[in-house]
Formats: structure tokens, C-alpha cells, sequence
């Protein structure tokens, strides 16, 4: 989906170009602006961005995306020079022309190219050393307590929880006694969450959401960001058909996303979000958000830490999609599921929606 959202946001810019080339009047030319600036440029941005993440490991994204930028950087600078002496030598509307083969080609270039492989998890997720330190730099999970009240509510005996990360929930809920399978692509998550109390009770399975076990569970369950990070349509349509298999007729799917008009990505920068946490055996690790892009319906961003032990600096590039109340309830209807409830999440009144749905059948 990234790939061919790439090759058409080219294909958009190459027909702004020619449109703006050739423009008979002004409104023509707006148009033609419009499609290059308003659409084609942003799209281009996220759909790279996406194609990078999964195509390059979590060790070497960071380095690649600056690579990246700098070859962007070095492009605009040899490339404006080539236009301006064409322009010099010809017209204005051969140089548009020019630009225009030249987006075209590399959109043609990126759809030649083959199908990309699954990406590896964000490194805040599967670098060993961020996976470590994870629990203790987001130490309070007070945003469980309504998910465990949920399972309560719903009477859910078996929970699968599909992106588990270090396995805080899965850990808890099997402590009450629930049988909890729990699934994440992250292998260094995992490795953390096995050595939590309560964990010897969890069935714990590395995969991604569309390979969820179909063990017919009463309730399946995504916290955080983790209906957010399936990119693409074909991604989430997965996840949900994952979820669709794991649970039995009559059980529920709960969720929970962030509202897109309520714009959190505003407050994610350094000063609003630097701080030192000292973490046992580890020491002072200071941390921050950086915004690297924003193209609704995706907002990429960095976290960085650095360690003062040993003068350290990882860093963790991250996309996230943000979807409309009502593309989600047209997708969990075209999987077979249906929305019963979509309410606020107590701990974020406002900001983020908490779907509750049930796949007919059953009891």
C-alpha cells in the first residue's frame, strides 16, 4: 500500500507540474499548486517514511532516515542548480516539464521495485537495552485500571492481548486468575515480560496481530498505540481478521485510539517532554519526543535517550495512523465485527476513544 501510495503521489505531482506548465488562466495554475504542494509533496513524505521503516532494521532506521535527509538535502541543491540553467537557457514551462519527468521517473523507479518486507517492531520495543528500561520510564500504568474493569464488565475468562509489549496487562490478568495468551512482535518485549510475576501463567507468543492463535478467547485486546501502528489498510485489515479468528462467537474485541481532532502530536516535542529518569542498575537515562513529520492521517516521531553511564544516544523512530471514528466502524464491519459501545478512556477523558465490539454468535 505505501509503495502505490508513493507511485500515485508522483504520478499526482507530475500532472500538477504539467497542469501548472501549461496553465491557460490563473485558476489552473492554483489547481496545479495545489495538487504538487497540498497533496503530492506530503504524501510523498509519509509513504517514504513508511517504506524506509520497513524495509531497513531497527538498529540501522535511524542512520538510514538521516542518510535519507541529507541525500534529500544534497538532491535539492544539484538538482535546483540543473533546472535554474535550464531555465536560463530555454523557458520556464520546459523546466516544469523537466520537473515533472523527473517525479514521474521517480515514481516509476519506486514502482519497479519489489514488495517490501515486514518491518521489525520499533526499536523502543525491540532494541534489548530500550526494552529494559521500558516499565521504568512509563512506570504508572494507571491507564490498565479501566481495561481491567473492562474484562470484569464483560465477564471475559480467556483474553488474548495482541501487541503485549513487556506484558504488564497480560501479567495482571493472569494474576486474577484469567488464562491470557499474549502475543507482540518484539522479541526483547517479550524477553522482559517472561521474567514478570504472574508470568509463568502466560502464554506468551512472538508474531505480529495477523498471526494470532485461534484459541476462540472471550476477549481480545489492544492497549496504547497499538490500533495506531498498522499503517495501511491492508495492515489493519489484517489485525482486525487476526482478532476476528482469536475470538469465539459472542466475545468482544476492545481497543483504544486516539481522537485525531484532539491533535496530541502538538505537544510532542523536547520541551514539552525531556526528562531524567534514574533507573536501577542502569542509571540517569534522559529522554525526549521529537516530531519528524506530519501528514494527517500519519504523524511520525523520534524518541531519543541518552545515558549518562556511558554517553549512549538511541533513538527510536515511530509512525503512528490516525483514523476517524468512522473508518474504524466501517472496518470492523467489514471484517464481521460490530461496534457496540465506543466510550471515552477514563484516563484521557476527551482525547482518546475506547471501542468495545462483539463478534456475533454465541451466548
Amino acid at each position: 500500500m505505501a509503495r502505490r501510495t508513493y507511485v500515485a503521489a508522483c504520478a499526482i505531482g507530475a500532472v500538477g507540474l504539467a497542469l501548472f506548465a501549461h496553465a491557460p488562466n490563473t485558476s489552473a495554475a492554483v489547481v496545479g499548486s495545489l495538487l504538487v504542494t497540498g497533496l503530492s509533496i506530503p504524501a510523498i513524505r509519509v509513504a517514504g517514511t513508511i517504506l524506509v521503516n520497513r524495509r531497513t532494521t531497527s538498529d540501522t532506521r535511524a542512520t538510514v532516515h538521516s542518510l535519507l535527509s541529507q541525500a534529500e538535502n544534497l538532491g535539492e541543491i544539484v538538482f535546483g542548480l540543473l533546472l535554474a540553467g535550464l531555465a536560463g537557457t530555454t523557458s520556464t514551462t520546459a523546466t516544469l516539464v523537466a520537473s515533472a519527468l523527473l517525479v514521474a521517473a521517480a515514481g516509476l523507479l519506486v514502482g519497479r521495485t519489489g514488495p517490501t518486507a515486514p518491518s521489525e517492531p520499533d526499536p523502543i520495543f525491540s532494541h534489548p537495552r530500550l526494552a529494559e528500561i521500558y516499565d521504568a520510564l512509563d512506570d504508572d500504568r494507571s491507564d490498565l485500571d479501566h481495561h481491567l474493569a473492562l474484562v470484569d464488565e464483560l465477564g471475559a475468562g480467556t483474553v488474548l492481548d495482541i501487541g503485549c509489549g513487556t506484558g504488564v496487562l497480560a501479567c495482571l490478568l493472569a494474576g486474577s486468575g484469567r488464562t491470557v495468551t499474549a502475543l507482540d512482535p518484539a522479541a526483547a518485549s517479550l524477553a522482559v515480560a517472561r521474567r514478570k510475576p504472574h508470568a509463568d501463567r502466560v502464554s506468551w507468543r512472538l508474531g505480529p496481530a495477523s498471526d494470532a492463535p485461534c484459541h476462540g478467547v472471550d476477549l481480545v485486546i489492544m492497549t496504547g498505540n497499538v490500533a495506531q501502528v498498522f499503517l495501511t489498510d491492508d495492515d489493519w485489515a489484517a489485525a482486525l481478521r487476526g482478532a476476528w479468528r482469536a475470538v469465539r462467537p459472542g466475545g468482544h474485541l476492545v481497543f483504544e485510539v486516539r481522537d485525531p481532532a484532539r491533535r496530541a502530536w502538538e505537544g510532542w516535542n523536547r520541551p514539552a517532554t525531556e526528562r531524567r529518569v534514574v533507573v536501577d542498575g542502569v542509571g540517569a537515562v534522559d529522554i525526549w519526543i521529537e516530531l519528524t513529520s506530519v501528514a494527517p492521517p500519519f504523524v511520525s516521531f523520534r524518541h531519543v535517550y541518552e545515558f549518562e553511564a556511558d554517553g549512549t544516544r538511541l533513538t527510536s523512530d515511530s509512525t503512528l495512523r490516525f483514523r476517524e471514528r468512522h473508518e474504524i466502524v466501517a472496518a470492523l464491519d467489514r471484517v464481521g465485527f460490530r461496534t457496540l459501545d465506543v466510550r471515552d478512556a477514563p484516563d484521557r477523558p476527551g482525547l482518546e476513544w475506547v471501542f468495545i465490539a462483539r463478534r456475533p454468535g454465541g451466548r
